[in-house]
């Protein structure tokens, strides 16, 4: 068997503080309570920010010591703050930890105020750019923009909608990655909708990412009608590496079938984004519901039907029923299932429970078109719009109001 491997290109950023998160937009006004974290990356150098600036795409701001320095020692957060909020009664006060080194910017606002498009800077005391980001409007009212993977670029790809209202400032931001996370990415052609004839192998590819820290391997299943069909090694993944994996299975039975992809790694942290799912439908054959009586002149009190007869069982979600107007059949929304050998009664309307009896089945397509008294067409369809059976009539018929028209041999086609 054959896997693709692909790399994804990605570089570790250089420089000591990196900026982590962004809350730019909240419910309401949003002063004072728009903010700005950082991380000092390093393992062994403080951070000295004095002198520092922050700016946005816009106006330019300098970072104030408000009481907490304006150190980082290594891996410390610091949280950047409007000049007007509070830390003993702003809405982050129970948030942030006391670890966090506070600090503020020299007016009432981080840059012209932070926008739904925007871009911040952070600029040391020599006037060098040490990190910059750029966002357009993905986070909802109240949730902060947060950075994936701190030791990475500023690529959008690298920053999330926070998982947490009001965000995570001055701690581990919510959308860091798992130590075990394997992924499926959605758009399979092995799920995607199709309609096939019975037999048919399904052929096709998935692709498996690993957006977790450790490498994985695992299982991939392939279930129809969550019945296991397939199952495949997957080989090790390393991270953000993904793998396309070729697979095939064969559809068999007429009718809709759910089909799920499942990858299996041992110890994931996230099974949620393990699954795709689809479905696909394979036609019934021609034949298998054989017209058998229609009322194509109803009298008084009576309604027109057709009865038909099922060579196998089936269920009729999705089946439709027409005149001569093929191109707009009446359908079936119910999932009805029947036994080969079951007559079943398809119906104008609902009266037509009166005239049959309990134990014989009563279908009422979504629409119903009257058929004509001097000759019209009747035609059946499976789900997939297969022709599965039909007959046209005419006057020649001897068609008598109030009296149905019966098949004489309904054994044969």
């Amino acid at each position: 068997m054959r896997f693709i491997l692909v790399l994804i290109s990605w570089n570790l950023v250089v420089g000591q503080i990196r900026i982590t998160e962004v809350m730019y937009n909240l419910p309401g006004a949003d002063s004072p309570n728009e903010f700005v974290e950082l991380v000092n990356m390093s393992v062994t150098d403080t951070a000295d920010l004095r002198g520092y600036q922050i700016r946005d795409s816009f106006t330019q701001d300098a970072l104030v010591d408000s009481g907490y320095g304006l150190r980082l020692a290594p891996g410390q957060i610091g949280l950047i703050l409007e000049g007007d909020y509070s830390f003993a009664t702003g809405i982050y006060h129970a948030l942030i930890p006391d670890s966090v080194v506070l600090m503020k910017v020299d007016d009432s606002s981080i840059g012209n105020g932070l926008s739904a498009a925007d871009s911040l800077f952070l600029i040391d005391s020599t006037g060098a750019t040490v990190d910059s980001v750029g966002w357009t409007d993905r986070a909802p009212p109240g949730y902060s923009l947060e950075k994936i993977r701190y030791e990475l670029g500023n690529a959008s790809w690298n920053w999330a909608p926070s998982r947490d209202s009001l965000g995570t400032p001055g701690r581990e931001n919510s959308v860091v990655p798992l130590e075990t996370d394997g992924k499926l990415m959605p758009g399979s052609d092995l799920v995607a909708p199709d309609t096939l004839l019975p037999g048919a192998v399904v052929s096709g590819t998935v692709s498996l990412v690993n957006v977790g820290r450790a490498t994985v391997s695992g299982t991939l299943e392939i279930r129809v009608d969550s019945l296991l069909v397939t199952s495949l090694s997957v080989p090790e993944v390393a991270e953000l590496d993904t793998i396309t994996i070729p697979a095939d299975f064969t559809l068999s039975g007429s009718g809709y079938h759910g089909i799920d992809v499942f990858w299996r790694v041992p110890e994931d942290g996230d099974m949620t984004n393990n699954v795709v799912t689809g479905s696909k439908g394979v036609r019934f054959p021609v034949g298998c519901v054989q017209l058998n009586e229609f009322l194509p002149v109803p009298g008084a009190n009576q309604t027109e039907f057709v009865e038909v007869l099922s060579r196998q069982s089936l269920t009729w979600y999705g089946w439709g029923v027409s005149d001569s107007h093929q191109d707009a059949p009446g359908r079936i929304w119910t999932s009805a299932r029947v036994d080969s050998g079951t007559l079943v009664v398809l119906g104008a309307d609902s009266s037509l429970l009166n005239q049959v009896p309990d134990s014989i089945l009563v279908l009422i397509p979504n629409s119903w078109r009257s058929l004509n008294n001097d000759g019209d067409e009747l035609h059946l369809m499976d789900p997939f719009g297969t022709p599965i059976d039909s007959l046209a009539y005419s006057a020649g018929w001897d068609i008598i109001p109030a009296t149905s028209l019966e098949k004489i041999l309904p054994w044969l086609p």
